[in-house]
């Protein structure tokens, strides 16, 4: 709850000593998906209230267990927990590479946010607004967000 709460509310005040200890008591892994996961969340609370419509209702929980695949690309790269030391990524998918099956969902919402994932990645462009424009909302919308990206 604590993590969930902070990270949804006060993300602000996440401070590395504070990650040390949530990830000592529940373990890197479920530690980097709990944070993806309302990640994801977030993103599409905001989109909604943004967009002026109700909040959508949480899925129901499906049945199984965890599938505990940590990648083998994955190590101390000098961040809060272990992640791709391959070829980089977008800050994010890079910090969720601990954990692929919540990766991709994030890369999902990603791509759908932009509607062309692929050539938003690949640095091609053919949007409304152009490239600095995008970058100076996503910016300023990370401030408001207080995410120390």
């Amino acid at each position: 709850m604590e993590v969930v709460h902070r990270t949804a509310s006060d993300p602000g005040r996440l401070t590395r000593s504070w990650a040390a200890e949530q990830i000592a008591a529940l373990g890197e892994e479920t530690y980097t998906e709990l944070i993806g996961v309302t990640a994801i969340v977030t993103v599409i609370d905001r989109f909604q209230r943004a967009m002026g419509r109700p909040e959508l209702p949480l899925p129901t929980p499906a049945a199984g267990e965890p599938t505990q695949v940590r990648p083998d690309d994955v190590g101390d790269i000098g961040a809060w927990v272990s992640q791709t030391v391959g070829p980089t990524t977008a800050n994010v998918s890079r910090t969720l590479s601990l954990v692929p099956v919540t990766n991709q969902a994030w890369r999902q919402l990603v791509d759908t946010h932009y509607s062309h994932g692929a050539e938003f990645m690949n640095m091609q462009w053919d949007f409304p607004l152009s490239r600095p424009q995008a970058e100076l909302v996503a910016t300023r919308s990370t401030a408001l967000n207080e995410c120390f990206y």
